[in-house]
């Protein structure tokens, strides 16, 4: 498809999308039908890659469910020009999706693991900033495959250790560990000796690239 045939299609995605919005916000039943039956694989896809085989199949249904009444009810919050149909729903998706998975982690975590210390006050978190992101990213992908994921989780996508567990199947004790070597590793970058002139004690790979002037 060339660059004229892109851009046809997505004015055509656009206006289709205008369309169907009016006609929920005019309150015709078909238009969620139709919804339905252009997003509804998409909508699964997003809630699915978040809950996985976490909780059971009525719950990522009632997910699914939420999304389009909360479309039907809430029309108005859509807005066009800030992006399309499609993105809006799969944001929502993922917002309802986290929000089920974080009920279900508060749900089943171990009273005992209210003993554990607190992990959310550690200065380790604040490496992964907008500026610092991605070297975070590389400094985890070198991380052992056992820490690896529960560090992504963790440390940039800010999950708690009781939804990590609920997540990936594992004791939060056993999160909790994994999540402190984790820590481990960071403040060992973190703390390595600068070598540069002007490093001013923050670490080489973690400082942000010189914006241009």
């Amino acid at each position: 498809m060339n660059p004229s045939q892109k851009s046809i299609s997505k004015a055509n995605a656009d206006s289709a999308d205008a369309v169907l919005a009016e006609r929920i916000r005019r309150g015709e039943a078909a238009a969620l039908d139709d919804v339905v039956s252009a997003y509804a694989k998409l909508i699964w896809t997003v809630i699915a890659g978040i809950l996985g085989q976490t909780l059971p199949r009525e719950d990522l249904e009632e997910c699914a469910a939420d999304v389009l009444i909360e479309l039907w009810q809430h029309i108005d919050r859509f807005d066009a020009s800030r992006g399309t149909l499609k993105a809006y729903l799969c944001r929502m998706a993922r917002s309802r999706a986290i929000d089920r998975l974080r009920a279900a982690a508060s749900r089943q975590t171990d009273p005992l693991d209210a003993d554990l210390p607190a992990l959310d006050d550690d200065p380790t978190d604040q490496i992964v900033t907008r500026d610092t992101f991605a070297h975070a990213c590389r400094m985890i992908d070198s991380f052992p495959p056992d820490l690896r994921e529960i560090a992504r989780l963790r440390f940039l996508f800010e999950l708690t250790p009781a939804e990590i567990a609920l997540r990936l199947n594992l004791p939060v004790a056993t999160v909790y560990t994994a999540v402190r070597r984790g820590k481990d590793l960071l403040r060992a970058e973190l703390t390595k000796p600068d070598t540069s002139a002007h490093g001013n004690g923050i670490p080489h790979s973690l400082r942000p690239e010189p914006r241009p002037e």
